[in-house]
């Protein structure tokens, strides 16, 4: 399946073509309808704070994907190394760039603080800590 994208970056155009398989499609459909997405409109003035957010902003839903799950288990054990989530997400039948994906997600998550634990030269972990902002 061939999949076209046309539009603007600011000032430059895009037109980009992507051919993708039926399988990988389905998925990225599948990850979109637990996304919402919010959208500034072009030609209509803009205040400042929406000049700020003229990307577009999306955010799974966490109970809905792997970052659910990854909450979860940190909520439950309070402190989690890389590897205990990784191993957790595994046994839960999750691919290893879903888990990834979770990581990364979970790096900037404001209910969890992550601190980097460095042993040997070139050996270093995150460690994930339950931590609610509210």
């Amino acid at each position: 399946m061939k999949l076209t994208i046309k539009g603007s970056i600011g000032e430059s155009n895009v037109d980009l073509e992507v051919e993708i398989q039926d399988s990988d499609f389905q998925q990225a459909v599948s990850l979109l309808k637990d996304t919402k997405i919010e959208l500034v409109k072009n030609n209509v003035e803009k205040t400042s704070q929406e000049q700020e957010s003229a990307l577009i902003k999306s955010r799974p839903e966490a109970k809905s994907s792997e970052l659910a799950l990854s909450l979860k288990y940190i909520e439950q054990k309070k402190e989690v190394s890389q590897y205990q989530l990784i191993d957790h997400l595994a046994d839960e039948g999750h691919r290893d760039a879903n888990i990834k994906r979770a990581i990364m997600w979970l790096k900037h998550h404001a209910d969890i603080k992550v601190d980097t634990v460095s042993k040997g030269e070139h050996s270093q972990y995150y460690v994930f800590r339950w931590n609610p902002s509210h």
